[in-house]
This record gives structure tokens, C-alpha cells and sequence, in this order.
């Protein structure tokens, strides 16, 4: 064990050193193209210390994030603990964000560091009784990969993709709630009607602390993602009939399929509100599967799950039918009405007071802006989703509850479909025959290669063999259909090419796939192999 330590202490000084020299190598390329380049030089004296400052505020807030995951959540595995100590650091900072532009507080360095160390300060207070034991919570060894993992993000080497919605609904958004600390709807009414809040905050984020990018943080939450799918899967093969070598080599299978799959190839390094839905999508989903259906009344993993899916709900305009779907399926798979309070009241809270201050703001505006992001049925569906979501909840097992969640997967896999495709035909009958072409289309080009074959081929596969894992499938089908249906009350046709919203909406939910796909071979390999034995 000691041998065990020892060399992952050195390994991972080796890494910093490694990337803090890839850092200043790259640093020094810059400077020498500023010798020979009068632009080059512009633009180095104008991002002066941006990296550093980058770098600082990325880790800083990471540190908290993981303080906090590390007391309260003694028991996690190490992987655990950076990868939600990472989701709990941008889901903190976009909660708190967010409620301080909902109740009008300025926006600026010192109110949103002190309610981050509030935050921290009262987590640290609930768990002093313990405080003797924090010191063996915490890893130097993980701290320092990610500070090498910042570095290497930050150094430009890793690519990044960004489109005129990276440059509007994130970076502009995002600068602008900064600067102007507010959100005023003559400032931001185009991006409050049609994009989220959370993906912004991530550039207000940057803007506050003195850089200008989001690439760090994109990039940490990208891993965060990767290592929760990776160290879950490795954690599943952790029988006594796999040796080190063979859990070794798939975890580095899977993480390439993670990384180098087409459709992965796209979504990975864009700069888009689809990437950050996708992630905390992704970890609510294995989450909430593995730990938070099974695990006992445990208050901080219920607040941790609520701050997800805050984030979700904010992120996209269809963010909050997305987390209803959800949690409706969700809420077949156990009988704890508080877990479901927790993550209903807190989604349907903040869907309505934004909606109330959307609306205050419209009317109080100087200047008219047409609401792109609701139509009349979108505000239709989400009023009964709000509707829904206060009944499932609050009447979570009265008998018409308890009748819903067993129709539940009849309703994701048929009803959903079949009416959006009739709702389709009989109102928007042009709209419907050019999105079915434009999706056909868009799953032929070169983005997503093979991958909707496998899967279909996988799903088959696993049906005829037996024993399919309903719930993942009712939301990965649910999930297809439902934004489908959302895209059609929309009333906008959809485009052929990779920038087409709802390709990008399919998009978020391929690493899920990924995961359901590997998990279920890993237990048809330990069923194989204990029957042989």
C-alpha cells in the first residue's frame, strides 16, 4: 500500500511538472510571436495575465467545490470527490449567480465571493464536530491533477469550437450580466427569451475575475463528466474474476470511446449550452441511478441533486420539461417522497420566479422585444409541467401517483411519440415532414458516424436477450421524442448541418448511451462468466 502511494505521489508530481512545462512552453511561443508580429503583440499586451488569473480563480473555486464534497460526502471514492467536487464548484456558482440576479443584488467580485464563502463557511460549521477528521478527507495527489489539468487547459493546447451561440448566449450573455451586474431585460431581453442562464455564468464567471475565455472552464467540466463515466464503469468491473490489467483496459477503452466516437468528437470541445447540459444531465442520470434512489435519507446528496437540476432546468429553454421527464421517471424507481420534494419544489421554484421575472421585466422595459422563447404551446407546456411536477410531488403516493409511475414507460415510449407526431400532422403538418427529413439527414452526415447504428443494433440486442434496463432506455427514447415534440411546438423548422438545434439537443445524451451500453456488456460478462463457474 505504501509502495501503492508512493508511486502515485510520484506519477502525479511528474504530471504537474510535465504540464506546467507544456504551459510555459507554450507561453514562450507566444512571446516569440510577438517579436515578429504587430498584431501578436496587440493581442499579448491586451490579455496580459489572463492566464494566470485563469488559473487561480478556476482552482480556487475547484478547492471549494471539493472541500465541500470531501466533508460531506465522507464515504465517496476518490474519483467521486473530484469529479463532483468540480459539478458542486460550477453548480454553486451558477445557483448563487442566478439568485442574485432574480432578487436584483448586484453582480459583482465581492458579492459573489462572499456568498461563496458563506456558502462554504456554513458547511464547514455543520460538520465541526468532525473536524479531526477532514485532514484524512482530503487528497493532495487529486488536488494536484487537476491544478495540471487547469494548466494544460489553459496553455491552448486542447481545441476548442465555438459558433455565433458560443459568441451570443455565452460569452456576450455572460459579459454583459457582469459588467452591468444586473439583468435588465433592455440589456439581455434577447438572450432571457431564448437561451439559459448557467451555460452565461460561466463567461460572467471569467469576466468578473479579470479573463476573458471559458475554456478552463469547460474543459474541467468536460473531465468531471469523463472521469464520473470511467470511475463508475471501473468500479463495476471490480469483481474478483477481472485482474488490474483487464479493469485497466477497458476503463481506457471506454474513456477513448468517450473521447474519439464521432459524435463525441463534436460535442466535446464546443463551446455550447448543449456541452454543459450534457454534463450535468449525464451525472444526474448516474447519480441519481446508482446513489440517490438507493441510498438511505442522506439531506446533502438531496441538496446536491437539487443544484443539478437547478442547473439543468436554467440551462436550455426546454431545461425545465427535460428535468420534469426526469424526475417523473425517476420517481418509479423509489418510494421517498422527500427525495422527490427536494428536487421538484426546487426545479419548479426557480422555473417560476424566472418566468415571474421575465415577465416584470418585459412589462417594465423601455424597449419591446419579441419572446422567441416561448410560443403559446411552449408556455402551454411549461405551465403543465409546473402543474405536474407540484401534484407528483406533493401527491407523491396517492393512488392516481402511484397508477401514473406504473403507466410511466408506456407514456415515455408511446404516448410521447405518437403524440408529438400527430400533433405535428394535424397543425404543423410542412414543419413536421422537414424535421423528420432534416433528422434522417442530420444522423447520415459524418458527426455522428456509426454510432446510431451500434446503438440501435445494442438496444435490439439487449431486448431479445432479456432483462433491458427499462428506466434507461424509457429516458434515452423519452428523451429523443420529447424534445422532438418540444422542437415542433417551437413552429421553427430545423437545418441540416452539425449546428442544427435539436442535433445538438441529441448530442447531450450520447455519453449516457455510452455508459448504458458498457455497463450492461459488463454485467452480461459477470452473468457469463458466474454460470460457468
Amino acid at each position: 500500500m505504501l509502495k501503492h502511494d508512493r508511486a502515485l505521489k510520484i506519477l502525479s508530481l511528474l504530471v504537474f511538472f510535465t504540464s506546467l512545462t507544456l504551459w510555459f512552453r507554450t507561453l514562450g511561443i507566444e512571446v516569440d510571436n510577438t517579436e515578429n508580429n504587430s498584431v501578436y503583440k496587440l493581442l499579448f499586451s491586451l490579455t496580459k495575465g489572463y492566464r494566470i488569473k485563469s488559473i487561480l480563480a478556476n482552482f480556487l473555486l475547484y478547492i471549494m467545490g471539493y472541500f465541500l464534497i470531501s466533508i460531506l460526502l465522507v464515504k465517496a471514492k476518490e474519483y467521486l470527490k473530484v469529479s463532483l467536487g468540480i459539478l458542486l464548484s460550477w453548480g454553486m456558482w451558477g445557483l448563487l449567480c442566478t439568485i442574485y440576479l432574480l432578487l436584483s443584488i448586484p453582480l459583482n467580485i465581492f458579492t459573489t465571493t462572499f456568498g461563496l464563502l458563506i456558502v462554504v463557511g456554513l458547511a464547514f460549521f455543520q460538520k465541526k464536530d468532525q473536524i479531526v477528521y477532514w485532514k484524512n478527507n482530503f487528497s493532495c495527489i487529486s488536488l494536484l491533477f487537476v491544478l495540471s489539468y487547469v494548466l494544460i487547459a489553459s496553455s491552448g493546447v486542447l481545441p476548442g469550437i465555438s459558433s455565433s451561440d458560443s459568441y451570443y448566449y455565452i460569452y456576450h450573455y455572460g459579459e454583459v450580466l457582469a459588467q452591468s451586474g444586473k439583468m435588465s431585460f433592455d440589456l439581455v431581453g434577447t438572450f432571457m427569451t431564448w437561451a439559459g442562464i448557467t451555460p452565461a455564468l460561466l463567461a460572467s464567471f471569467s469576466s468578473l475575475y479579470g479573463f476573458e475565455t471559458i475554456l478552463v472552464q469547460h474543459y474541467l467540466l468536460v473531465l468531471s463528466m469523463i472521469l464520473l463515466i470511467t470511475g463508475e464503469l471501473f468500479c463495476s468491473v471490480e469483481d474478483k474474476n477481472y485482474i488490474m490489467t483487464q479493469k485497466l483496459v477497458f476503463t481506457i477503452i471506454v474513456t477513448i470511446l468517450c473521447l474519439f466516437l464521432a459524435p463525441m468528437l463534436l460535442i466535446l470541445p464546443y463551446q455550447i449550452s448543449n456541452t454543459y447540459t450534457m454534463v450535468y444531465l449525464t451525472a444526474f442520470l448516474i447519480l441519481g441511478e446508482k446513489y440517490w434512489i438507493k441510498e438511505k435519507e442522506d439531506i446533502f446528496f438531496d441538496i446536491l441533486m437539487s443544484v443539478f437540476a437547478v442547473w439543468i432546468t436554467l440551462s436550455r429553454p426546454e431545461g425545465f420539461v427535460l428535468m420534469s421527464f426526469v424526475i417523473v421517471c425517476f420517481g418509479k424507481t423509489q418510494n421517498s417522497k422527500q427525495k422527490m420534494l427536494w428536487v421538484c419544489l426546487s426545479s419548479a421554484f426557480f422555473e417560476i420566479v424566472y418566468l415571474m421575472k421575465l415577465f416584470i421585466e418585459q412589462c417594465t422595459a423601455e424597449r419591446s422585444i419579441e419572446n422567441t422563447r416561448y410560443s403559446l404551446l411552449n408556455t402551454g407546456v411549461m405551465l403543465l409541467c409546473i402543474l405536474a411536477i407540484l401534484i407528483f410531488s406533493f401527491f407523491y403516493n396517492s393512488k392516481f401517483v402511484l397508477f401514473f409511475k406504473k403507466i410511466t414507460a408506456l407514456i415515455m415510449l408511446g404516448i410521447i411519440p405518437i403524440s408529438s407526431v400527430l400533433y405535428g400532422y394535424l397543425f404543423a403538418k410542412e414543419t413536421l415532414i422537414i424535421d423528420i427529413d432534416v433528422v434522417f439527414s442530420n444522423l447520415n452526415y459524418a458527426m455522428w458516424g456509426y454510432f446510431p447504428h451500434f446503438v440501435i443494433v445494442f438496444a435490439i440486442l439487449f431486448f431479445m436477450n432479456g432483462n433491458i434496463n427499462i428506466f434507461r432506455w424509457e429516458i434515452i427514447i423519452g428523451y429523443i421524442f420529447l424534445n422532438f415534440a418540444f422542437n415542433i411546438a417551437r413552429n421553427e423548422t430545423l437545418v441540416k448541418g452539425y449546428g442544427d438545434s435539436y442535433n445538438r439537443i441529441l448530442l447531450s445524451i450520447v455519453p449516457f448511451i455510452i455508459y448504458s451500453i458498457a455497463d450492461r456488456l459488463i454485467r452480461d460478462r459477470k452473468t457469463v462468466e458466474h454460470s460457468s463457474s
